[in-house]
């Protein structure tokens, strides 16, 4: 398809805020505007759009590309320009908070709902979330959060949550040694796990053998393997302290992380549950731990040290030195900011959280390209308290929770829906002609104006 833009058509603008014949609002377009509006629209551009509204998108596309990229364009006859340049999200950074009346000791994120629990209260919350932008520009947001359920059953404080069976069922561990199995709709508790002769500290779910399976760490060292009956399958010993934090790694292993310094992967799944590798590095108890891939792991310790460790090497490859306080928190970030590269989020009783890269990665991506890599802090967000833990939102929103209550809103602003969409744009000045080309899914588009 090509088209030459002339005549245009405002009448056909998608977009009411720019229905306008006034030629000024086209000066000052926000970027945000042009990342979550323009765009995903741009990704939907098929046969059965108007051409009117073709042109008016592509005409749109180019004033905001001559604001946003960089000042070359000017200087050079042709410039192809990828979306490397045009695609990026903005910096995060902080929109919003709400002050909870209790000290928050642990935060979840299930669908479009938050849970957690608080210092020195026997139960959590379930709470609904809404986040919309008050202004064109999104810099501005209003938040609402509407309680739904109240879960009373444990006895003492509540230490950890996590979903289990698709989000229809919760798991909670507690100071009263006991590990509870909740019905998300109502509220009540469908099971008691009794065992733990201490307090259960963390809890994790591993999904996708035969079937699911909950683990749970304790005070009194142990781990624990529950089926989604009730029933404990085996418990599994090699800690010399208290188990401080479980994270599942696959279908058949789960990582735990101890008040003995060390990390520990295990197989649930297989008869007796073994211990079949120990992780020694850290100075201090470890409080977080982060699957990177299916052979590497990030760990966060009361000693301030980020670790990145190979489990077939069974070493620590990677420090990643910043924090100065124990690092509370670490979570994996997909496609993450900048340029939706992967990176790493860590949360500090030091009052700040760092983003975190892995550069200079070669293109095999095999264990020697990653652990040859470079581990790169890409930035840092003060914060005016301890970061207790963090947790991602809608796969955009970063909350983290302080010490005193606090949680913050940071936004990421991934542009998740430019995935499989490329655009060029040729700028000829000796013609005084402007091309933008079009690319997606094979599909070529070319518009001259």
């Amino acid at each position: 398809m090509t088209c030459n833009i002339s005549d245009f058509d405002y009448s056909s603008s998608p977009f009411p805020y720019l229905n306008t014949n006034d030629e000024n609002v086209w000066k000052y377009i926000p970027i945000d505007f042009w990342r979550y509006e323009v765009l995903p629209f741009l990704c939907k551009l098929d046969s059965s759009i108007p051409l009117n509204t073709f042109r008016y998108v592509c005409r749109l596309f180019y004033l905001l590309s001559l604001q946003y990229i960089p000042s070359s364009l000017n200087k050079m006859s042709s410039l192809e320009l990828t979306s490397k340049y045009l695609l990026f999200p903005a910096e995060p950074h902080f929109i919003g908070y709400w002050i909870e009346k209790e000290i928050i000791c642990h935060f979840i994120s299930v669908s479009d709902s938050i849970i957690y629990c608080t210092l020195h209260n026997n139960n959590f919350v379930t709470c609904n979330i809404e986040i919309k932008p008050t202004n064109l520009e999104k810099t501005h947001f209003l938040f609402s959060k509407r309680s739904i359920l109240d879960f009373v059953s444990h006895t003492d404080q509540i230490w950890t949550v996590a979903s289990l069976c698709g989000g229809t069922r919760l798991i909670s561990g507690s100071k009263d040694k006991t590990v509870k199995i909740w019905n998300v709709e109502d509220g009540s508790c469908i099971k008691t796990l009794e065992g733990h002769s201490d307090w259960v500290r963390c809890v994790c779910v591993v999904v996708g053998g035969e079937e699911d399976l909950i683990v749970s760490g304790s005070d009194d060292k142990t781990l624990k393997v529950w089926n989604i009956e009730g029933k404990c399958l085996k418990t599994l010993k090699g800690h010399s302290r208290g188990i401080s934090r479980l994270i599942s790694f696959d279908t058949k292993h789960v990582l735990s992380g101890s008040n003995d310094n060390t990390v520990k992967f295990w197989n649930v799944v297989d008869d007796e549950g073994v211990c079949i590798k120990t992780f020694e590095g850290h100075s201090e108890s470890v409080w977080c731990l982060c699957k990177y891939d299916d052979r590497h792991f990030l760990s966060g310790s009361y000693d301030s040290d980020v670790k990145f460790w190979n489990i077939s090497k069974e070493k620590c490859v990677s420090t990643l030195i910043g924090h100065n306080h124990h690092v509370s928190s670490l979570i994996l970030i997909e496609n993450g900011w900048p340029q939706d590269q992967k990176c790493v989020v860590s949360g500090s009783f030091d009052k700040t959280i760092r983003i975190w890269t892995l550069t200079n990665i070669s293109e095999s991506c095999d264990d020697d390209a990653l652990e040859n890599g470079i581990w790169n802090c890409l930035t840092i967000l003060q914060v005016n308290s301890h970061v207790v833990c963090l947790t991602l939102f809608r796969n955009r929103y970063l909350f983290a929770v302080q010490y005193r209550g606090i949680v913050l809103v940071c936004d990421f602003g991934f542009p998740a829906f430019v995935n499989g969409i490329e655009l060029l744009l040729l700028n000829f000045f000796f013609l005084k002609k402007y091309i933008l080309w079009i690319e997606k899914e094979n599909v070529k588009t070319v518009i001259s104006f």
